[in-house]
């Protein structure tokens, strides 16, 4: 009978703590752990080749619930090393692109644990160019002779067959002609010599082949075609949790035992741990779709690499103790400094992947997963019909957008509004920032759809904002409550007629909406670095308009107001993205465009992997919303989204030099508000310790569970609760 996903889970971590594999115990341990009795627990649980037909020994599962499988093994510290590329790597190739006779013969055998497999892709002369390899398979009659050397053969000394790439015939291009064949490690001309890491541990090796026939039957896929097929065989090395887990037990560490670890940086990685994640999902969903989602796999190989790499760093840091051998976390942070340097360079060496990345970035989809492709594709044509003093001016934009119907989205026509849901508003918001335009239309519609939701009708044309942040002394007296205290940075007060603001009762936080315009307010001007309204707010005794006295309501205007404003943070930086990359194509120094210069290119290449992040983080931020969940995964998108922004904007200017630093160009409308948004409202470092105490609250078990989305929360605790 098929296990659900959740029994699935329990399967795998039961497993775990029967071999008395110590949780947490080695970092690396994908790589390092080579354990053939593990191997052998999960063959017999039907655990290994799980997404492979039942006719080859598999389980025909999904490749989402081998993500599962292999992210419950990795952050655990499994030794796994054992079936790992045949599993990972060798299989779903052989699946792919082996012949029917390639497949019944070494499908059943990887499943059973018959065979096992070494990749001999990397040569020391080509280095990370995989096209450059010189291993020759001469053809001869039934098959190949081949003759070559390859390296970083991880446990060949261990493993029945390797992978190889092997060039079978000369050709104009070098990605032309090569071939992938399977060969027998036992067969006479095969010499495998040790390679000792930095540890001194023995798993790499130099595989030297010398005249080896390989029978035809043996090949994988059309000869000639290696190129595209191991490049698509690159997607399953590069899209798995192991570019990401590696060093976790680190950070389990950390929240297991509550280490002094500065609470900002903490939160911040455990909401890059969450959204990287997130990533690896949406590339099992497109295997599970028949695609080989090249591009997804480099900029999550790229991006989670990069953070394995980090978290040894900021544990260093964090937790202040020397890295020396003894069991415990100094063991632990031993292993991850001597096996990070590795994590860039397997698999695809960083400069590599951002070559990939800078090629294909630009064929990427404009369309950001979770919004509607009509609103993106209406709400830039409708502002590009106004002049740029007419973009300048938020009176000139909000016309616009309220004749449009744009500032009552999100709240129903019957009262008043234009219908539709708050994804689309954000959806608006998006638009917006990427068109470089600002104006009250977010926060206008906010507060309608707040307002409708009461019951109060809306579409007055009126200019509307809120105030999510703070919390203003509320009291009662009869029938009327009046508030008192003090609100920094409220968007557009000086040119709203009305302002939604969070009020602490004797029931908890309500929402009450206030005149602008009444006796005993206070508006003090002030603008942000974009020239955006932020102003301060002063209340002595004002009555309130209304009171929403709906308890969800209060919570809604923080998720939403968060969720709205990560999806202006996406827009503007792919606005900026889009000016970086518009620039170095047409830009020519020393005769030749920006683009054509390696540092060039691959500056944009990381602009686009932030920018790839952010848009992962804010489509969980917006299911989260449709869902009313309790706000986590918002924050995390918060967090995510403004680090992002900071990068992209950072590299951007780079970019484009001198001319962006001038109001000749368009960055500023960019690149500007991304500076002032990552400190509004919700700042980063506010979402990051609300979210560092939260995670050490419920440890490494319930933070893995919600990052997983087995479980949907972090414990009890409400995110807003500290805040204020």
């Amino acid at each position: 009978m098929k296990l659900t996903q959740a029994e699935l889970r329990a399967q795998v971590r039961r497993i775990v703590r029967e071999a008395e594999v110590p949780q947490y115990g080695q970092c690396d341990a994908w790589m390092r752990g080579y354990d053939p009795d593990f191997t052998q627990r999960l063959v017999n649980a039907g655990l290994v080749g799980l997404t492979w037909p039942e006719a080859f020994g598999g389980g025909d599962a999904s490749n989402v619930e081998r993500l599962i499988v292999t992210e419950e093994l990795l952050r655990l510290g499994a030794p796994v090393a054992a079936h790992w590329i045949s599993d990972r790597q060798i299989g779903p190739a052989i699946l792919r692109h082996g012949s029917p006779a390639l497949q019944a013969e070494f499908l059943p055998k990887i499943a059973s644990g018959g065979v096992s497999f070494c990749l001999g892709m990397s040569e020391s002369e080509s280095g990370s160019d995989l096209a450059a390899v010189r291993t020759k398979a001469v053809p001869v009659e039934g098959g190949y002779q081949v003759t070559g050397r390859k390296i970083w053969t991880s446990h060949a000394h261990r493993s029945t067959h390797a992978y190889v790439l092997a060039r079978s015939a000369s050709a104009a291009r070098k990605h032309e002609g090569l071939t992938e064949l399977i060969v027998d490690l036992s067969s006479e001309g095969v010499e495998i010599r040790p390679i000792f890491d930095l540890s001194g541990q023995h798993h790499f090796n130099e595989t030297i082949i010398e005249d080896v026939f390989v029978p035809e039957a043996h090949v994988i896929g059309t000869p000639g075609n290696g190129w595209k097929q191991v490049t698509e065989q690159l997607s399953f090395e590069r899209g798995g949790m192991e570019r990401v887990l590696s060093t976790y037990p680190l950070m389990a560490f950390a929240l297991d035992q509550r280490a002094q670890t500065p609470k900002a940086g903490l939160g911040q990685r455990v909401a890059q741990l969450h959204t990287l994640r997130a990533m690896a999902l949406n590339i099992s969903e497109a295997m599970d779709a028949g695609e080989a989602p090249v591009l997804l796999a480099a900029l999550l190989k790229h991006k989670g690499t990069e953070f394995e790499q980090d978290l040894v760093e900021y544990f260093r840091y964090a937790i202040g103790v020397p890295p020396v051998t003894r069991p415990g976390v100094a063991s632990l942070l031993s292993d991850a400094i001597v096996a990070a340097p590795a994590s860039t360079l397997r698999g695809g060496a960083t400069e590599v992947l951002l070559s990939i990345v800078g090629k294909d970035a630009g064929r990427q989809s404009s369309t950001t997963p979770g919004l509607d492709p009509d609103v993106l594709d209406v709400v830039p044509k409708v502002l590009a019909a106004l002049s740029e003093t007419e973009r300048d001016s938020y009176a000139s934009v909000w016309a616009v957008a309220d004749e449009m119907g744009w500032t009552s989205i999100g709240s129903p026509e019957d009262l008043g509004g234009s219908g539709g849901a708050l994804r689309d508003l954000a959806a608006v918001g998006f638009a917006m920032a990427r068109s470089g335009a600002s104006a009250p239309v977010v926060e206008t519609a906010l507060a309608n759809h707040l307002l409708s939701s009461a019951g109060i009708a809306v579409g007055d044309s009126q200019i509307r904002t809120i105030a999510a942040t703070g919390t203003m002394r509320a009291t009662r007296s009869g029938g009327t409550w009046t508030l008192d205290g003090q609100l920094d940075c409220v968007p557009w007060a000086s040119a709203a007629a009305q302002v939604l603001v969070l009020v602490a009762t004797e029931d908890g936080d309500r929402v009450a909406m206030v005149d602008l315009a009444a006796s005993g307010v206070e508006i003090e001007t002030a603008t942000n670095i974009a020239g955006e309204s932020r102003d301060l707010v002063r209340m002595s005794a004002v009555a309130a308009t209304e009171m929403l006295t709906d308890p969800e309501i209060a919570g809604r205007l923080r998720r939403t107001s968060l969720t709205l404003l990560a999806a202006m943070t996406v827009g503007a930086m792919e606005s900026a993205v889009d000016a970086a990359r518009q620039h170095a194509a047409v830009r020519e120094q020393f005769g030749r465009p920006l683009v054509a210069f390696q540092a060039v290119a691959h500056t944009i290449a990381r602009m686009a992997a932030e920018l790839a992040v952010a848009r992962t983080a804010l489509v969980e931020a917006l299911d989260e919303l449709d869902a009313d969940g309790q706000g986590w995964r918002i924050l995390a998108a918060r967090i995510v989204a403004s680090r992002a922004s900071t990068e992209v904007a950072q590299k951007a200017h780079q970019v484009l030099g001198a001319m962006g630093i001038t109001r000749e160009h368009a960055l500023h409308r960019s690149t500007l508000r991304l500076w002032s948004w990552r400190d509004e409202l919700y700042s980063e470092r506010d979402a990051s310790r609300r979210l560092a105490e939260a995670a050490a609250d419920v440890g490494a078990e319930g933070t893995w569970d919600w990052c997983v989305h087995a479980e949907q929360g972090l414990g009890d605790s409400d995110p807003w609760s500290t805040h204020g």
